[in-house]
C-alpha cells in the first residue's frame, strides 16, 4: 500500500520523500499501487535490500577463495577471479551462488 506521509523519517529506507511525493529508491519512480505490483519493482527492491544489508553489516569474505567483492556502480558485487573473458580481464560477475 502507498504510504501517506509528510515526514521522510516515517518512510522505510527504500523510499524517499521528494517534493511532497514518495519515490521508490531502487526504481527511481513515484510510488503507487501499480508500481508496487510490478515484478520489476519486486526484483529491484529485493536486490536493493540485499545490497543495503551488506553495506550496513559489512561484506563478509566469500567462502570460496577465488571470489571477491569488487566495487560496482556505487556498491560492491561478487566477482569470480578464475573466470576471465576477453572483455573482463579481471574476472566475471557472479550471477548466482551455484555457478
Amino acid at each position: 500500500q502507498v504510504p501517506q506521509v509528510t515526514k521522510a523519517k516515517e518512510l522505510p529506507q527504500w523510499q524517499e520523500l521528494l517534493n511532497g511525493q514518495v519515490r521508490c529508491r531502487p526504481c527511481n519512480k513515484l510510488l503507487d499501487e501499480q508500481h508496487l505490483s510490478t515484478e520489476s519493482h519486486k526484483t529491484k527492491l529485493e536486490r536493493w535490500k540485499q545490497a543495503w544489508e551488506l553495506e550496513a553489516e559489512g561484506y563478509r569474505a566469500p567462502e570460496l577463495p577465488y571470489l571477491a567483492w569488487v566495487p560496482y556502480e556505487g556498491t560492491r558485487a561478487l566477482m569470480c577471479l578464475l573466470c576471465r573473458k576477453s572483455g573482463r580481464p579481471n574476472g566475471t560477475w557472479v550471477s548466482d551462488a551455484s555457478t
